[in-house]
């Protein structure tokens, strides 16, 4: 190996991940007690400016220590980015708005303590050992697939090639050990990797770099839906149709990703931001995907609500904004996802069947009839009258199709 005798020989890697994956699989009672060799950086539930300047400078100050390492550092540690407020709230306090001359960005930090992978691979490795960058695909790999694919190797060669570029910054082919544990810290970061994964993606925000346990993307505007009137407003009825349509496109493009269908399990408009060009198309992208899973993971996420939880009726099987349903006979509930991400959309952003109100909450009265006709049966499927009887059934396509038309049928009349 060309790096033998600097670098973690490849054997060694391979016998680390064994040791991995039993540890990940039982208890982590010893090494939550065992103390990380360097500190992770967190915010308190309740942000306030200060403290979020605070936690940058920290940052920053270990960085110009060469403790921590990311492509977006520099950036982050220049005299030409300045702070502008802490976005946090509740338990979300980890987002932070600078400013770069007449550019805004968000930078992000949400985890508390080191993951279970990072604190096995930082008892097993010295801090003067090196990676080869190959042997470091090897952890990259297993990362991924223990955190997001119920330990099936991550078949995606692109996806890791993205994420060793930004772990090795001096693009060396040698990750040290700073980098190496900046690294597996953002990769346990799942709301950073599904914005790597999904890469190009509609609907997904460009992510400008990482810097320790944090890392950056575009600053887009919140989604606000504005209060409905009384009475139609034929402007206020076109922008509101191609912010749904863009939502459309989202649906459609979650439903069959590169990685599998990922459920949206926490939509409310402020987990979404909206992009509006001069040419008057606007475009919609998810700002906040915390509460967000593949479908290969969700059957062990519900496995386990279900042991922790007993029920009684289908609103105590609530996942975030997805359902599930409760077998009432045993109290548990299953192991099975029984929304969509449209349904989601349709009861959350376009039409909340409890207040009458959301995004297409007062369309034009040609289209009126129908559109409450498709949106009631995108909120509330009707079921089959017999087992064999499918003709009152749609699928989530049709009903995407259906809105589509008619949402455009709008626009162009």
């Amino acid at each position: 190996m060309l790096f033998t005798n600097y670098c973690v020989p490849l054997f060694k890697v391979f016998i680390v991940l064994q040791f991995l994956v039993i540890l990940i699989r039982t208890t982590e009672t010893d090494l939550d007690e065992r103390p990380s060799n360097t500190e992770t950086f967190t915010i308190g539930n309740n942000c306030t400016d200060k403290e979020s300047m605070d936690y940058i400078r920290r940052m920053c100050l270990d960085y110009s220590k060469g403790l921590v390492a990311g492509t977006f550092c520099d950036t982050l540690c220049s005299r030409a980015t300045h702070f502008g407020r802490c976005l946090g709230h509740g338990v979300k306090p980890h987002v932070v708005l600078l400013r770069r001359g007449d550019k805004e960005l968000i930078v992000k930090s949400k985890r508390s303590k080191d993951s279970l992978f990072v604190r096995v691979v930082l008892s097993q490795w010295k801090s003067e050992e090196l990676f080869s960058s190959n042997d470091f695909l090897h952890l990259l790999n297993h990362s991924i697939s223990e955190g997001m694919f119920g330990g099936k190797d991550y078949p995606h060669p692109s996806v890791l090639e993205e994420l060793l570029g930004e772990c090795d910054g001096d693009r060396n082919d040698i990750i040290s050990h700073i980098e190496a544990v900046s690294c597996l810290r953002i990769v346990a970061t799942e709301e950073y990797l599904y914005y790597i994964m999904l890469h190009g993606t509609v609907g997904i925000p460009k992510v400008l770099g990482t810097c320790g346990n944090m890392f950056a993307v575009e600053k887009i505007t919140p989604l606000e839906i504005q209060s409905s009137t009384d009475h139609f407003n034929q402007n206020t009825w076109e922008k509101h149709a191609k912010i749904a349509l863009s939502f459309l496109d989202i649906v459609e493009a979650f439903e069959n990703t590169p990685h599998g269908k990922l459920y949206l399990c926490d939509v409310y408009s402020g987990n979404f931001g909206l992009e509006e060009h001069e040419d008057g198309t606007v475009r919609v992208k998810a700002i906040d995907l915390d509460i967000s899973f593949f479908e290969s993971k969700f059957p062990l996420l519900l496995r386990e609500q279900s042991e922790s939880k007993t029920c009684r009726k289908p609103t105590d099987c609530y996942y975030g904004t997805c359902r599930v349903t409760c077998t009432p006979s045993t109290g548990q509930c299953s192991h099975r996802l029984t929304s969509n991400n449209l349904q989601v959309i349709c009861s959350k952003i376009f039409r909340d069947p409890k207040t009458r109100t959301g995004l297409l909450q007062l369309p034009p009265s040609e289209i009126k009839e129908n559109l409450s006709a498709i949106l009631d049966e995108c909120i509330k499927p009707r079921k089959r009258d017999t087992m064999y009887d499918s003709s009152l059934v749609k699928s989530p396509l049709y009903v995407l199709e259906q809105l589509r038309n008619i949402l455009l049928q709008s626009l162009y009349v």
